[in-house]
């Protein structure tokens, strides 16, 4: 048999390989769900290590080589994202916001994001936070102490277990593929057999890539938790709600004024830009009545 087809039954048995197990598929997401607490899912959200593996999953001695977790393994261990949703009633968002700072950096958690802005003459903070997973619920109950009133709180979990392992069974296979496309290159005798083995390895290694970010990208969101907070002060309603219908009735009757005020001011605007054309409608006003006057003279004579 000669080395074409010797090729072409190895690239053919290699791209078998590929797509029964190492293709990477759409990206899945476990749908949100509403959970109290990290702990009321069961498990907390860490990575998987020696002391919290479960039963029959315990981390083997170190042989110098670096693999990945079994299928047991990642199987047995649930990875669950937690987002955390909170708005706070205090007297000084400015202030709370320091304490909010420095409480996430105590949980060893740091600030994505923080906005300050008025609205009317009360300011308003809005910040989104990334804890540590095992200390979510830690930080939970600090904020609701921080606020004088805790006006909404919300705890979403998504479960991202499933496409963590089927991302890792997948990279396993495509690493098993690169290996043989790696023998295979080592075996090549001509120009033309590098470069096919070549464009495989390149779209092998291109898929280990996307499939290692994916995986690098659930283990940071799994071990950092997020909060997004907002902090209001007692005469400010978070998304223009409102305490009563009193309070109902003085913002339309304040959201009317304006409207009469800004329909006004364009009023003037216009007439004041066009001053030049009032003498022409004057005169032009001028001439019609003049015409419609002889007009009703010469009908009646």
């Amino acid at each position: 048999m000669g080395h074409p087809t010797r090729w072409a039954i190895a690239s053919a048995a290699l791209g078998l390989l590929i797509m029964a197990g190492g293709c990477l598929p759409a990206e899945r997401s476990a749908p949100s769900a509403q959970a109290p607490s990290p702990e009321a899912a069961g498990a907390a959200p860490r990575m998987l290590s020696p002391s919290t593996a479960p039963r029959g999953t315990e981390a083997r001695p170190s042989t110098g080589e670096t693999s990945l977790p079994s299928e047991q393994a990642i199987l047995g261990l649930r990875r669950i994202i937690f987002t955390g949703d909170i708005q706070l009633e205090v007297a000084n968002p400015l202030e709370t916001m320091a304490r909010v700072q420095r409480l996430v950096q105590d949980a060893g958690g740091y600030v994505a994001s923080s906005n300050a802005a008025s609205q009317g003459d009360a300011p308003v903070v809005t910040m989104t936070l990334r804890v540590p997973a095992e200390h979510y619920s830690n930080v939970m109950e600090q904020l609701r102490r921080v606020g004088d009133k805790v006006r909404s709180e919300k705890t979403t979990s998504q479960d991202v277990s499933e496409e963590y392992a089927d991302l890792n069974a997948q990279l396993r296979n495509l690493e098993a593929a690169e290996a043989q496309y790696l023998e295979l290159m080592r075996r090549a005798q001509s120009i033309d057999e590098v470069l096919k083995v070549q464009q495989q390895l390149t779209a092998v290694r291109g898929q280990i890539e996307r499939i290692k970010g994916r995986l690098t990208y659930l283990e940071r969101r799994v071990e950092m938790a997020t909060i997004n907070v907002g902090l209001y002060p007692p005469a400010v309603r978070p998304q223009n709600g409102y305490a009563n219908p009193l309070d109902a009735a003085a913002a339309a009757w304040g959201a009317s004024l304006r409207f009469l005020a800004a329909a006004a001011s364009g009023v003037v605007a216009v007439v004041v830009f066009f001053w030049w054309a009032i003498p022409l409608l004057a005169l032009a006003g001028w001439r019609l009545a003049g015409w419609l006057r002889r007009r009703s003279v010469t009908a009646a004579s």
